[in-house]
């Protein structure tokens, strides 16, 4: 696991992607840009993409088109709050624990089929 500094040091350059990459194999539902990748192995939280991915078996989520995601920190617990872009709160999870490195925390969004960064919207 990278450092909260370098790490900081990737998301600050993370502005676009050129590329992006299937986040289950054979699927294009639910797809990752590079500076998502780039946090999922610096961070060691592939656990993070696939929790929000979860929630998309529900109808009230499944239907959206555009979904923020944030993780939120509290020593080594956290929740993961999804929203639909407009404040309105779609899904709640306690995780007991979590090593995550940034204790800040980050947001993602889904926008379509893909999973970015708020910098590469």
């Amino acid at each position: 696991m990278e450092t909260p500094e370098k790490i900081r040091e990737m998301l600050a350059y993370a502005t676009g992607s050129e590329k992006v990459w299937r986040l289950f194999p054979g699927r294009d539902d639910f797809l990752i840009t590079e500076g998502v990748k780039a946090l999922a192995e610096m961070c060691e939280a592939h656990w993070l993409l696939t929790d929000i991915a979860a929630w998309f078996c529900e109808p009230k989520v499944r239907k959206e088109s555009f979904t923020d995601w944030t993780l939120k920190l509290e020593g080594t617990k956290a929740q993961l709050v999804g929203e639909d872009g407009n404040g309105h709160e779609l899904a709640r999870q306690d995780i007991p624990y979590t090593d995550f490195p940034l204790p800040e925390g980050i947001t993602l969004f889904k926008v379509g089929n893909v999973f970015m960064l708020p910098s590469e919207y």
